[in-house]
């Protein structure tokens, strides 16, 4: 029994052997020169057929090769079984050639910089401070009058230092008799990201100036977005936890 085991499990070694080979040979160069190696791993980066990658995993390894054996021996297809998996081997490389210089490129923005353009600044005036626009996004504001409150995204420059950036935890409102915080679990001015957001009443707008009632941020402040306050969308949808000392 043992004997024939062998006997039927023997050409699906020599296959595994052979079409990985080949296989390895012919991609792995490219996928190289695009930082992805021939694996089930790349494959599920590229997002493939879940099962294709399944497939990939189990089919290149021991256990997969060892119940291929077994099941040739029980339905007799030796052939028929190796040609199913070259198809479903073959898509799968097929799959990983193609969708790998997309995946590559996502990796790359991944990792790359966002550029962020100020659209205006801060002013600050008697009895209001103004939201100054760039004449060229003046058309941006059409029907922004039709709202009561305003989100302003703003940038904290004067924090902008690779120090200020690098903090992750902080002494809430600078009390050191407190523990400290997350920057993500506060309101610190200083952060991986130096974004600002402040929720203004609108007073007016006109040409490309929006006055509002104040806004905690200083003359000069770059603006990066203006949105709308829509109690749809910004209000919670639960009880708001209040926080705890």
């Amino acid at each position: 029994m043992r004997k024939e085991r062998e006997d039927y499990g023997a050409p699906h070694l020599l296959f595994r052997t052979l079409f990985l080979g080949s296989l390895k040979s012919t991609l792995s160069p490219f996928l190289q020169q695009k930082g992805l190696p021939l694996s089930a791993d790349s494959a599920h980066r590229c997002s493939l057929d879940p099962s294709l990658t399944f497939q990939l995993k189990f089919l290149t390894s021991s256990s997969g090769c060892g119940m291929i054996r077994q099941s040739s021996v029980k339905e007799g297809c030796v052939m028929r079984l190796t040609l199913s998996l070259a198809a479903k081997m073959y898509l799968v490389a097929l799959a990983t050639l193609l969708a790998g210089p997309a995946c590559a490129q996502q990796q790359e923005q991944t990792d790359e910089n966002f550029i962020l353009k100020p659209i205006g600044v801060v002013q600050k005036e008697t009895g209001y401070d103004a939201l100054v626009l760039k004449k060229d996004v003046q058309p941006g504001l059409l029907g922004l009058d039709r709202f009561s409150h305003v989100w302003v995204i703003w940038w904290f420059d004067r924090n902008d230092t690779p120090e200020q950036r690098s903090v992750l935890q902080v002494f809430p409102h600078g009390d050191k008799d407190k523990s400290k915080t997350g920057v993500f679990a506060c309101r610190s001015p200083v952060r991986p990201n130096l974004v600002g957001l402040t929720l203004c009443r609108i007073l007016s707008v006109e040409d490309n100036v929006v006055k509002v009632d104040k806004i905690d941020a200083y003359a000069g402040t770059p603006i990066l977005d203006l949105k709308p306050y829509s109690r749809r969308y910004d209000s919670p949808r639960s009880s708001v936890r209040r926080l705890k000392d």
